[in-house]
């Protein structure tokens, strides 16, 4: 459309020219065939040839005025209309910017876009119902889980100062006498994934201190020894087969190490125990011993875990006492550890 409507001007002079050629000149084309018709008409009362050529010539005549007939109709159809080749113009631009934002090559698939965009509409205007449902159900569910949040903090706040003390008396018996740890629970307006609760876990390492954050006060082997009580602590509070220890043994040796290890094999009583550990203290007080290694096959490294023998055991906590070279009193010590 955009193409006629273009050259419009050009079209209605060119099908204005073929009706002067073909039937308004004075020496126009139908008017010839016409003669020449009539002429080969007479001529055929007397030669059976020029009666075909006359019949011939009927027929371009008869098609000569149906092209005229189109040709005039043509000419009606096409017009110089400027107001639609703008509206024309600008759809194609549209269209073709349409195309290069959404990165289509064909216009089907614009056309496809164009449909879905207009489903999810449909269903947006027709969801407001479903939205105030929804909003509904929010709001209820939102009640719902602010009163168990109230309940949960109500809960932890029976049991804070419980939890606190029996950590503390765990690490009295773990090395740190004048400890003491307290749980502080603040409510908020805010319903966050653990309800509505801040908790901060205090900490006072010595006698006449302050209380402090636990995480910026505390050292290394204290936080493995309240780790270990508090894990002690709700290992007897929930039911679980098994409880994995990574090096909670970090930052602590001697008599206190010794210690951790009776608090392992106490909680080893009614569940099972993994402790992964560089400590022979450790190592003495469980019931079965893994030895982890890597060794180089082939073009890769692997990891290998063995089960000791009783008498593996007694040279591989002798080898933690002492280093690569095993000395009868190093022996005698991982005998001692593992009675």
């Amino acid at each position: 459309e955009l193409t006629v409507l273009s050259h419009a001007d050009q079209i209605r002079q060119s099908i204005q020219q073929v009706l002067e050629l073909l039937n308004n000149s004075e020496n126009n084309a139908i008017s010839a065939v016409q003669n020449s018709r009539n002429t080969l008409f007479k001529a055929g009362n007397y030669h059976p040839a020029a009666s075909e050529l006359a019949g011939r010539l009927e027929s371009v005549f008869i098609e000569l005025k149906d092209l005229v007939a189109e040709s005039e109709r043509l000419n009606s159809e096409v017009h110089v209309d400027e107001e639609r080749l703008t509206l024309v113009s600008g759809r194609i631009d549209l269209i073709n910017r349409l195309l290069s934002k959404h990165r289509f090559t064909e216009l089907g698939d614009l056309i496809t876009f164009q449909q879905e965009l207009e489903k999810q509409l449909n269903t947006i205007e027709a969801g407001g119902d479903e939205l105030e449902s929804l909003s509904l159900l929010i709001g209820q569910m939102e009640t719902q889980l602010r009163e168990k949040a109230i309940s949960l903090s109500e809960s932890r706040k029976q049991v804070a100062g419980t939890v606190a003390q029996k950590v503390n008396d765990l690490l009295q018996f773990l090395g740190m006498p004048h400890a003491e740890l307290r749980i502080d629970i603040t409510e908020g307006s805010e319903l966050k994934n653990s309800g509505i609760n801040d908790i901060g876990f205090l900490l006072k390492s010595n006698h006449g201190g302050g209380f402090q954050s636990l995480d910026k006060v505390a050292s290394g082997g204290e936080l493995s020894r309240i780790m270990l009580c508090l894990k002690a602590i709700n290992a007897g509070k929930n039911i679980m087969p098994t409880i994995i220890f990574d090096e909670i043994d970090t930052g602590v040796s001697g008599e206190i190490a010794n210690k951790m290890g009776q608090v392992l094999r106490d909680l080893g009583k009614n569940m099972q125990v993994i402790s992964i550990s560089h400590l022979p203290q450790i190592a003495g007080k469980g019931q079965a011993h893994f030895k982890v290694s890597k060794q180089v096959q082939g073009a890769g490294t692997v990891s290998i875990i063995t089960k000791l023998s009783d008498e593996e055991r007694v040279l591989e906590i002798a080898g933690m006492i002492s280093g690569a070279e095993i000395t009868e009193a190093a022996l005698e010590n991982a005998r001692m550890l593992l009675m």
